[in-house]
């Protein structure tokens, strides 16, 4: 059966600090997989690796035959792939659909009564969070709490 995800010999990583090597991957359509281990064995960056958030040092990331090698993240997810990451960086008055398919957030100047949002800078990037609750409406920055 055809691969719909393949990692061949992948080593990837940050800059030039090496995360994973050598790593070969193979998911057939319809196949769902699990991948655990320790904290610090390169889970998340597996993840980052195949939606092209780390440097690849060797090997492919292949999508239904499709090399995505040098291809950008936004490309990538226009193909279909999605990451959603651990951190709990969601805007908690949308639903879970209208988060997952919120890449940026809300725009600039854009508030409700119901809803208003909040910049954040973060080594050079905006991040954005809103909450809205019954009682008040409020803002957070990126990994704090509404």
């Amino acid at each position: 059966m055809a691969s719909a995800l393949e990692l061949r010999r992948v080593s990837a990583g940050y800059g030039q600090t090496m995360v994973l090597e050598d790593i070969d991957l193979k998911l057939v359509p319809g196949e769902c997989i699990s991948v655990i281990g320790r904290n610090g064995v390169g889970k998340t960056t597996l993840l980052a690796t195949v939606m092209g958030h780390t440097t690849l040092h060797a090997g492919e990331v292949v999508l239904d035959g499709r090399r995505l090698n040098g291809m950008p993240s936004f490309r990538r997810a226009l193909t279909g792939i999605g990451f959603v990451p651990q951190e709990r960086e969601i805007f908690p008055s949308l639903s879970v659909r209208e988060n997952l398919r919120s890449p940026r957030g809300p725009a600039i100047g854009r508030s409700s009564a119901s809803s208003r949002c909040s910049r954040g800078s973060r080594s050079g990037s905006t991040t954005w969070a809103t909450s809205s609750r019954a009682a008040s409406s409020r803002c957070c920055r990126s990994r704090a709490r509404c």
